[in-house]
């Protein structure tokens, strides 16, 4: 191959088989997690390495911020985390890094005792539907206070959400935060829960499962 980087040439070549691992994806394990967190439970999820190099595995440390136990040392065996008695708030941080998790983030503020700015989240308005409106318009339905700007979102914590009818928006992530409240707040209501299709099917099945065994 020449090395000048202007130009690769490459010579035949024929593929054969081989078994490849397909590591889990940490935007599905943060639920579990999330969920865990916010009842001071204790969640393990498998098969999501400790040095992944996804993205949203940045939501363990968001969940240490909030006072969370989370055991990575024996990640061979699942990364194991343990709720508080009370979520701290984050003050304010910047979660451009992991954009999809950042909305769950926003669901377990509400949870905390004083006030968390969430930032650097301006590709959030032209996804799936504006998700920081979203976000916004969802969460004050629940009695939390919320204010959005162009790329954050600010959610004071210290009052307890009630239940309310969520609108998803035919947005799967939507769906998925808000559950994390319906676990801890009676009377949420999901909306279209089936756009869940998109990315993980099975969400409420598995959200029973978790439910009923290791939360």
């Amino acid at each position: 191959m020449n090395k000048n980087y202007k130009v690769f040439s490459c010579s035949p070549h024929h593929y054969k088989g081989t078994e490849y691992e397909v590591e889990g994806d940490a935007s599905s394990a943060s639920y579990p997690w999330a969920i865990a967190a916010v009842t001071g439970g204790s969640a393990t999820v498998t098969n999501v390495p400790a040095d992944s190099a996804q993205a949203d595995l940045e939501f363990l440390k968001v969940l240490k911020k909030m006072g969370c136990k989370v055991d990575m040392d024996g990640a061979d065996k699942g990364i194991t985390v343990k709720g508080p008695a009370t979520l701290k708030a984050l003050g304010e941080i910047d979660l451009n890094r992991m954009p999809d998790a950042a909305m769950t983030v926003a669901v377990l503020c509400a949870f905390a005792k004083d006030k968390s700015r969430l930032t650097g989240l301006g590709n959030l308005r032209v996804k799936e539907t504006d998700r920081l409106k979203a976000l916004e318009t969802e969460l004050k339905k629940t009695g939390v206070k919320v204010r959005t700007g162009k790329d954050w979102i600010e959610i004071e914590g210290g009052t307890s959400p009630h239940g309310a009818e969520i609108e998803t928006y035919d947005d799967h992530r939507m769906a998925m935060c808000f559950a994390v409240m319906g676990v801890k707040v009676p009377g949420i209501v999901i909306k279209n829960p089936e756009c869940v299709s998109k990315t993980y099917p099975d969400f409420f099945k598995d959200l029973k499962k978790w439910l009923n065994t290791t939360i």
